[in-house]
């Protein structure tokens, strides 16, 4: 069994008399009742854009994974912090796999749409950086950053994330953006990258996270990006639509395409 909150208001006479009947524990705003394992697995993981995921009936399905697919400018990182910051908000963990930037800088991105370095201190937020040396910038690792040698060192980059998952409470929920697969397919071999996607996907089921890998459009061939396509569980289209944005999605169950806008950072929805 699994204790869960609901929060509601309640009139004082009938919070009083539902106190008597029932022995649980109760205020005047707040119930707790039980509920099995497999309701809490089966809750939709929210993206954190609240009229995107109403679209979703609660977000998307938790433990998937979803290819976020777009041209320069679309978002697609920007997307992602969205859906890591959503699940710190709730104290679950998140790891970001980032190829294409310093850890430092993604911090930075994510202190403009919330407050992140309360959840460094707590360890709710890890990295696996696969760029810094790559760039030829030589730390070492600290708290919350493992680093490998770049985006050709894939195995390294598995046993880094099964190193962070380590480190995470295990009765955390855990979300994962990796940031992204198009750099390792500009480095490798694109079919040694589809098995190297497959395996990662399921190492992230298999700890418990929902995840999120994203991809530059226009700068792979197109049977590659469809091959990646069919390894994930769904996909997020962020594209251009007249002189704005739109998102299409795929095994979402969203058949009409959302149109968004980017604003001081973050995604707006409509």
């Amino acid at each position: 069994m699994w204790l869960a909150r609901i929060s509601f208001t309640m009139h004082k006479n009938i919070g009083q008399e539902f106190k008597n009947r029932q022995s649980r524990r109760y205020d005047s705003r707040t119930a707790y009742i039980f509920l099995q394992p497999e309701k809490i697995l089966s809750m939709p993981v929210k993206t954190g854009l609240n009229k995107f995921d109403s679209l979703l009936k609660g977000g998307i399905p938790n433990k998937s994974s979803v290819m976020i697919l777009g041209p320069p400018k679309a978002g697609k990182s920007l997307f992602g912090l969205h859906f890591l910051l959503e699940g710190l908000k709730s104290n679950e963990s998140g790891i970001y796999i980032v190829t294409n930037s310093f850890p430092e800088d993604v911090v930075k991105k994510m202190e403009d749409i919330g407050l992140v370095d309360k959840m460094l201190e707590n360890g709710l937020l890890r990295f696996v950086d696969c760029y810094s040396v790559h760039a030829g910038v030589h730390k070492g690792n600290t708290a919350f950053i493992i680093r490998v040698d770049g985006p050709t060192a894939l195995t390294e980059i598995g046993i880094a994330y099964s190193e962070v998952v380590k480190r995470i409470p295990k009765k955390n929920n855990v979300r994962v953006v990796f940031d992204s697969v198009s750099t390792l397919l500009l480095y490798n071999n694109p079919r040694t990258i589809e098995i190297f996607v497959q395996q990662m996907n399921s190492k992230i089921k298999a700890s418990g996270a929902s995840s999120m890998f994203i991809v530059e459009e226009g700068m792979h061939d197109e049977k590659d990006v469809t091959a990646l396509n069919s390894i994930l569980d769904s996909l997020i289209h962020m594209k251009k639509s007249g002189s704005g944005w739109a998102i299409e999605t795929d095994g979402l169950g969203v058949e009409k395409s959302v149109n968004y806008s980017i604003r001081d950072n973050k995604i707006v929805i409509g």
